[in-house]
């Protein structure tokens, strides 16, 4: 089994692969690089322009 892990600012990313075979290398290069990483403000960010400002990625928190 091979892992790769990739740290990002705020998490990690791990991704585990079982390969078998004479060509391992680029079933993994492949799963590899269809994999990527946005940053949570972005994600925010784009969700808050995309719904006119109506929409927020996180709900507001409820008092009780």
């Amino acid at each position: 089994m091979r892992t790769r892990f990739h740290v990002f600012d705020g998490g990690c990313l791990a991704m585990s692969f079982r390969l078998s075979g004479d060509y391992r290398a680029e079933p993994l290069a492949v799963a590899t690089e269809s994999i990527d990483v946005v940053r949570r403000a972005d994600v925010a960010a784009h969700v808050h322009e995309d719904s006119g400002g109506r929409l927020h990625l996180d709900a507001p928190a409820v008092e009780p």
